[in-house]
């Protein structure tokens, strides 16, 4: 690479950024490479494999537990079986991605952690409740996405000797 590009957005406190494009690179075209039903495949997960993660995660044995965190992420699970604008749906038992993988890691990669329209200020049971459940169906499927981008992680870094002929290919590209 020249020097010259550095200036350009590779460098960053004299980090070279550039391997870290060409991983998602690489990322992208080992997942676009994919055929649909394996895609579709890879997308989805038995909610009996992640339940018992999430309740692990979030819930430590002979740890005091908050009765709120219980109650908002079973309040979110059973929201997932209603129609919205989700991450994930539940389907005949599994958590299912409700668009493509990339698509879905790019918008929430720009959307806040918290629901938009979560605590409206007022103090009532109702918006009390409402945030729970938001709050815990966003907890839910934040962790469903990262469960299946961990899974589809591993199938990628089994294909590494693949992924390393195409970042060869993108930096002598770049140059």
């Amino acid at each position: 690479m020249e020097l010259s590009r550095l200036s350009d957005g590779y460098a960053d406190y004299d980090t070279l950024v550039i391997k870290a494009q060409v991983q998602v690179i690489s990322f992208c075209r080992f997942w676009s490479g994919i055929d649909q039903k394996s895609r579709d495949n890879m997308s989805r997960e038995k909610s009996d494999s992640i339940l018992p993660k999430v309740v692990k995660h979030f819930f430590i044995e002979k740890e005091v537990t908050s009765t709120l965190m219980m109650e908002s992420l079973c309040m979110g699970l059973t929201a997932l079986k209603e129609p919205s604008m989700p991450i994930v749906r539940m389907e005949e038992g599994s958590f299912v991605l409700v668009d493509d993988l990339l698509l879905l890691l790019e918008r929430e990669a720009i959307e806040p952690l918290t629901p938009k329209d979560g605590y409206s200020g007022e103090f009532s049971i109702e918006n009390v409740e409402k945030c729970l459940t938001k709050l815990g169906r966003r907890t839910i499927e934040i962790y469903v996405l990262a469960h299946i981008l961990s899974k589809t992680e591993v199938a990628y870094q089994e294909t590494v000797p693949y992924a390393l002929n195409l970042q060869e290919e993108v930096i002598q590209e770049q140059d």
